[in-house]
């Protein structure tokens, strides 16, 4: 598969966390396998994707962030995008996870519409309400055969 010629942009070489561009490797890997599931018709791809990406991400403590680039990647309505637009709009606020003042997320708000919705839905709670109620892995997996 020749990912430099995809319309997708990612750096799959190694780099540190929180660089301009880069994406850390287990989103990188997850993104990848379910690109590998669109292509190849597999759900167990993403559904693989889904449970190492959500256990990252979930983890207490878990420095992982996610930035407007990783979102404009998705196709739509994937297990991958709809979990990025929940986890943005349950973390916005928390400048620590989603930086809210890069200015890539005006452009996904306003090109995505599934996005805005979700998101406006989303941040009209409280961020510690928000935070209340975890996340289910159970709503991002695909049915296998």
């Amino acid at each position: 598969m020749d990912f430099e010629n995809t319309k997708y942009h990612y750096d799959l070489n190694v780099l540190k966390d929180h660089e301009p561009n880069s994406i850390i490797w287990c989103a990188k890997a997850a993104y990848l396998a379910c690109e590998l599931e669109q292509r190849l018709d597999a759900p167990a791809f993403q559904n693989y994707a889904m449970k190492r990406l959500f256990r990252v991400y979930m983890a207490p403590n878990s420095e992982a962030t996610v930035s407007p680039m990783m979102l404009q990647q998705c196709e739509q309505g994937g297990g991958y995008q709809m979990f990025l637009e929940d986890f943005v709009a349950r973390n916005w606020g928390n400048t620590e996870i989603v930086d809210h003042e890069d200015a890539g997320w005006s452009t996904q708000l306003k090109n995505n519409e599934s996005f805005r919705d979700n998101f406006m839905l989303g941040v009209a709670e409280d961020l510690a309400e928000r935070s209340e109620q975890p996340m289910q892995l159970v709503g991002y997996l695909l049915e296998e055969d």
